[in-house]
């Protein structure tokens, strides 16, 4: 419940007419329902407050506006015409983030077993998101919320901790970033007791510079978690990454890895080995995908049993039983007896590396032929300045991979065929569409991963999703 004291907390805030408790908010005049708050931003190419008298009209229950002369005036009419309240604020986006915070205090003062679990990193947020869901709701069915689809930033992360309601008693926070600083003003919002980084790679270089800036800003989660007054932290951290590998050694930290002196991983095919706390553990991981995916599950699965030691057996039975969701990321599709790899959500140096190693895995461990499969590669942005170099390096890592029929697509293609010379471009995936009915009669197995922007998985919309 959002309380009218809760609203009144926040700074910068005249009211006109009479505010009273509310259930749920949102930032969408489209999706506005009755009773529902809504909190009118303001971006370069909108302005949310345009929509207030018609979100009063559909039965809103309180609307949030910066203030000014004008919004002030149209405040008094909507509460003349429609009784529907109107807070008036210095801005709406941050009356957002501290409502939320205010709300995620309010919540987990009820309650001091409560947690919030912040994942960030360069690659596999969602992947980890969704699997420690999967772990957890397991447990705890329905206690547990996560962020919702790709809703982690300075908008996303304060609508997810507004979604708890009196139920939960864990929330999942994703926390992405493009910039600068904006990990450490999410951890505020946030207020995360423990988390995972993934990793640090080279997504959004344009905006950091390098993987070292990346460390520095992905790190601000750890930071959070131990530097503050949290009365029992922990994390789990992947030591084979040379950059988390620096993180201290404090206590309440899990390093796991194939070279970590904490939890060593053996990985014997499709089972990971390794003891943890005295006890020797084995976990199957053969419902999932590439050597990359399993170790996101092993970092996972230590953070859960981190929360839960004393449900090993039930843990160990929730990784077994886990399936990739079908959101365009790591998804086997079918169609025609074709297998397709699906990867079209993002892509940056590391995943994109990541899903290639564990693509020709799978060709060598299926003993399938390398001419039998068609490689489409499309754009990594964001990578300002290493763009070029970035592009090329996988394009010369295609021609020593043994595939020999490669395509890449988009704006970026051309830095490819610079390390790739025998692979073929397209500027675009409509140019690519004109040829693709011949090309897929042509190859039995697919590898399609590009970032969003391409949208390759328009190549194969219409296919129906059969599982692996």
């Amino acid at each position: 419940m959002i309380t009218a004291s809760l609203i009144k907390k926040c700074p910068h805030c005249e009211i006109v007419g009479e505010i009273k408790n509310y259930l749920s908010v949102s930032t969408d005049s489209r999706k506005i329902v009755s009773g529902q708050i809504f909190i009118a931003l303001v971006g370069d190419k909108f302005d949310g407050s345009h929509y207030a008298q018609e979100v009063a009209k559909k039965g809103a229950g309180l609307i949030v506006l910066n203030d000014s002369d004008t919004n002030l005036n149209i405040g008094k009419k909507i509460w003349s015409e429609f009784k529907v309240p109107v807070v008036l604020t210095k801005d709406s986006l941050l009356f957002l983030q501290e409502l939320a915070a205010f709300y995620r205090e309010d919540w987990k003062s009820q309650n001091g077993q409560r947690r919030i679990i912040g994942i960030t990193g360069s690659n596999g947020k969602t992947t980890h998101k969704e699997m420690l869901f999967h772990l957890l709701n397991k447990l705890m069915p329905n206690q547990v919320l996560a962020t919702e689809g790709n809703l982690n930033n300075h908008i996303g992360v304060p609508l997810t901790l507004l979604k708890i309601t009196p139920e939960h008693q864990l929330a999942i926070v994703e926390m992405g970033m493009n910039h600068p600083g904006e990990i450490s003003i999410l951890c505020k919002i946030a207020g995360p007791d423990c988390g995972i980084i993934t990793n640090i790679g080279y997504a959004h270089m344009e905006f950091l510079g390098g993987q070292q800036e990346i460390f520095n800003e992905k790190r601000c989660l750890f930071d959070y978690v131990f530097l503050r007054n949290n009365p029992d932290p922990f994390f789990v951290i992947c030591q084979d990454d040379e950059y988390l590998a620096k993180l201290p050694n404090l206590s309440g930290v899990t390093f796991f890895g194939e070279k970590s002196q904490d939890v060593l991983l053996e990985i014997v095919g499709d089972i990971y080995l390794f003891k943890y706390n005295d006890q020797e553990i084995s976990l199957n991981l053969k419902s999932i995908f590439g050597k990359h995916n399993k170790k996101n599950m092993a970092a996972c699965f230590l953070l859960a049993l981190k929360i839960f030691p004393e449900k090993l057996d039930e843990l160990k039975r929730a990784v077994a039983s886990y399936q990739a969701p079908e959101n365009n990321r790591s998804q086997w599709v079918y169609r025609n007896n074709k297998r397709y790899f699906l990867d079209a959500y993002n892509a940056n140096p590391g995943s994109m590396m990541a899903s290639l190693e564990a693509f020709l895995a799978w060709v060598q461990d299926e003993k399938i032929s390398p001419s039998d499969c068609l490689m489409v590669l499309g754009d990594m942005n964001e990578l300002g300045v290493h763009s070029e170099e970035m592009h090329k390096k996988i394009g010369e890592w295609m021609v020593k991979s043994g595939f020999k029929n490669v395509l890449y697509v988009g704006r970026f293609s051309k830095y490819y065929l610079e390390g790739d010379p025998k692979g073929k471009s397209y500027d675009t995936t409509e140019l690519l569409k004109k040829d693709w009915q011949d090309l897929a009669n042509s190859f039995k197995f697919f590898f399609l991963k590009g970032s969003r922007t391409v949208q390759l998985e328009s190549l194969i919309e219409n296919v129906m999703i059969s599982g692996h």
